[in-house]
C-alpha cells in the first residue's frame, strides 16, 4: 500500500482494491478519536486487530485523496485504452 502512496504506482493495487481501501479509510472523527486514544497513553496492544489496522491507516493523513487520484488515473488509462483499442 505504501508503493502507491509514494509513487501512485498503479500497478501495485488494482483500482477494485483502490475503491474497497477507500471505503474503509477511517474519516476525520474516527482519526482523532484514534489519535486521542493514542496521546492519552492507552495500550495500542489492548486494541482489536481491525482498530489496529484502523489506526495504522489513520496515520497516513492524505490516503484517501491519493488513492482518489489513483483511481481516476486509472479510469483515465482505462478508457484511453479502450477508444484506442475500439478504433
Amino acid at each position: 500500500m505504501l508503493c502507491v502512496y509514494r509513487r501512485l504506482d498503479l500497478t501495485t493495487l488494482s483500482s477494485e482494491l483502490i475503491e474497497i481501501i477507500l471505503r474503509v479509510v477511517p474519516n476525520d472523527h474516527e482519526v482523532q478519536v484514534y489519535r486521542e486514544y493514542v496521546a492519552d497513553g492507552k495500550p495500542v496492544e489492548a486494541l482489536a486487530d481491525e482498530d489496529k489496522f484502523m489506526l495504522a491507516v489513520s496515520c497516513l493523513c492524505v490516503i484517501a485523496s491519493l488513492f482518489s487520484v489513483a483511481t481516476y488515473a486509472l479510469s483515465y488509462v482505462v478508457s484511453s485504452l479502450n477508444c484506442l483499442t475500439s478504433k
